[in-house]
């Protein structure tokens, strides 16, 4: 036995680039450069294969690119550099104020389902992410 465990394959862990390059990589939070904005901002991302990352977070002030989508980025010493969305997503993203308390009553039942998600954008605003066919109903008990 100890014969045949000799000759067997080494194997290998794959593992998450070091990217000693640059890409910081918190957790599966990452620092994401977008040049056209000059913003770098730090989002959750669940890495798919080579480039590309599903974001799972909300990019707030970034224009076309939206939770849920499936974009393409590269190691920089910045951090990781979008390219480009690869596949758009289909979920929508409101504003909701926290003084609307009607509004908050539907987020909170909906993201209680697990069928929506949020983050704080600043001030008394929420973002929240609904995804498709999934609506808000205000009011609804």
């Amino acid at each position: 036995m100890e014969e045949e465990k000799r000759n067997w394959p080494e194997l290998r862990a794959e593992r998450e680039p070091a990217w000693t390059s640059g890409s910081r990589a918190l957790g599966n939070r990452y620092l994401v450069v977008f040049p056209e904005e000059e913003v770098t901002l730090c989002l959750q991302l669940q890495r798919l294969r080579g480039h590309h990352y599903r974001l799972l977070d909300v990019p707030v002030g970034i224009e076309g690119v939206r939770f849920g989508d499936v974009i393409e980025a590269v190691p920089s010493s910045d951090g990781l550099r979008f390219l480009q969305v690869v596949r758009p997503s289909e979920w929508v993203t409101i504003e909701v104020s926290l003084d609307d308390w009607e509004t908050m009553e539907a987020v909170l039942r909906v993201t209680e389902t697990g069928r929506a998600a949020w983050r704080p954008i600043g001030g008394n605003r929420i973002a929240v992410c609904v995804p498709p066919g999934q609506k808000l109903d205000r009011g609804a008990a």
